[in-house]
């Protein structure tokens, strides 16, 4: 829900104030999301968990619709599809990246684990 809102909302508004004013914003925004999910507990609610997290990627797509549009915006008109599937690009290889199991680190012997590979 906070996706479907703050990103076209964060669009409207950089037409009327600075962008760099609402992209601080935006990681305000997510920021209070990020400090509100420490609070939760095992028996917190659901709706607890989600409304922290509703807001973290609220702020989070603020700024990455707005990063978007700087990016694909400063490219000129015949290399816009260039721009877009380098934007792509790296959306794909921070995913890739992101889920990547770290190498496990040795065992109390001193003798080094095998390296997960997914």
């Amino acid at each position: 829900m906070g996706v479907a809102v703050t990103a076209p909302a964060a669009a409207a508004l950089a037409q009327r104030v600075d962008r760099v004013r609402v992209m601080g914003g935006g990681f305000l925004v997510s920021a209070c999301g990020f400090l509100w999910l420490p609070q939760v507990r095992t028996d917190s609610a659901l709706r607890f968990v989600l409304v922290g997290a509703s807001v973290h990627a609220g702020g989070l797509a603020a700024v990455m619709a707005l990063a978007n549009e700087l990016v694909l915006g400063a490219a000129p008109p015949e290399r816009a599809g260039f721009a877009a599937a380098g934007v792509l690009s790296l959306v794909l290889l921070r995913s890739a990246a992101g889920t990547r199991r770290p190498e496990r680190a040795g065992n109390e012997a001193g003798n080094e684990a095998e390296p997960v590979v997914l």
